[in-house]
């Protein structure tokens, strides 16, 4: 085999090897359609029409793996927004919670009735919605996403 034919095979396979980590290192969009259910502070479903945007608060990082800076450490940012308006309860809503290279220490949800009633829920949890209750298939995923409003914001 000559030196050039051998240099030019290695180099073949080191560009398809590249191509390969590469592939095997890309992100993945789940396209994710989200339930969302508003219940009054006893727990009783809302029915009405609600708008709301969730903030979600924390740190970005580059590379794999989380450096789980200590609280205090960093300068606290938002990592995740979204907005949204249900007409009804259980209505859908289509997002797909792109998380990857985020740290979230705490989400905060401010919603507002179609009465003009505008309440909040401050560091509700460290995820926009509870990602264990999706249920995947194929390159999707169905979600819900539970929320108590707090008391006074609606009768019940």
């Amino acid at each position: 085999m000559k030196p050039t034919y051998a240099l030019l095979v290695g180099l073949g396979a080191l560009i398809a090897l590249s191509a390969i980590a590469t592939t095997a290192r890309a992100d993945i969009l789940w396209p994710t359609t989200t339930h969302v259910y508003f219940n009054s502070f006893r727990g009783v479903p809302y029915n009405g029409s609600v708008s709301f945007t969730i903030n979600c608060f924390g740190y970005t990082y580059t590379g794999w793996t989380d450096p789980m800076k200590k609280g205090g450490t960093y300068k606290m940012q938002n990592v995740f927004s979204t907005s949204a308006t249900v007409p009804f309860y259980g209505a859908e809503i289509y997002n797909t919670y792109y998380l990857n290279y985020r740290h979230i220490t705490y989400c905060t949800l401010h919603g507002q009735l179609t009465n003009g009633k505008k309440f909040d829920l401050n560091q509700y949890s460290n995820m926009p919605i509870n990602l264990t209750s999706c249920v995947y298939s194929g390159f999707s995923r169905v979600c819900e996403a539970r929320f108590k409003m707090p008391a006074g914001t609606v009768p019940n």
